[in-house]
């Protein structure tokens, strides 16, 4: 198993995002653009706490004890709902009764995408099982020794942002 190198951190966001807008077109029918990537940190007052949209799902991963960390992908409620309407051809009354499944199932999907790109990097990668979060207002918190990076999103039906922590030594 290899141990990420500082270097393999861009790497690891790269294969993210792309992952991130592979999925997203062809599970869903969503084109998504990167918009922003910003490091999150402590002058900004950001380090700690990440204020989310209204659906959140959440996977944390390690490769080794230098590879620990956790994935966020984020969306408001009509962009969540607009992606189960394209995953599952249904629609949008319907596609609210499945909307923390098929949250969760993207999150599964863009992150086993990630891995498998990771592994012909010589990356090994070990995932969670998804969590979903649901609320307005949510906030979430991550320890002080973290490294943050935020990717801001825009799609055809609405912003979404990815947030990749990355535990320090």
């Amino acid at each position: 198993m290899q141990v990420i190198a500082v270097s393999d951190t861009d790497t690891f966001i790269s294969e993210i995002v792309t992952s991130t807008t592979e999925v997203l077109a062809s599970m869903c029918s969503l084109k998504a653009v990167v918009k922003n990537v910003e490091e999150l940190d402590h002058v900004s007052g950001s380090l700690d706490i990440t204020s989310c949209l209204d659906i959140t799902g959440m996977v944390g991963f390690s490769g080794s004890k230098e590879l620990l960390g956790s994935i966020l992908m984020t969306f408001r409620l009509d962009v969540a709902l607009a992606i189960v309407v394209g995953m599952l051809g249904c629609t949008r009354d319907e596609a609210k009764y499945d909307v923390i499944d098929g949250i969760a199932e993207i999150v599964n999907m863009v992150t086993g995408d990630a891995k498998t790109k990771l592994q012909k990097q010589g990356i090994d990668l070990r995932r969670s099982i998804p969590n979903i979060v649901t609320g307005i207002g949510v906030q979430i918190t991550a320890p002080a020794s973290t490294s943050r990076r935020r990717i801001d999103f825009e799609s055809d039906s609405g912003p979404l942002f990815v947030e990749i922590a990355f535990k320090e030594e």
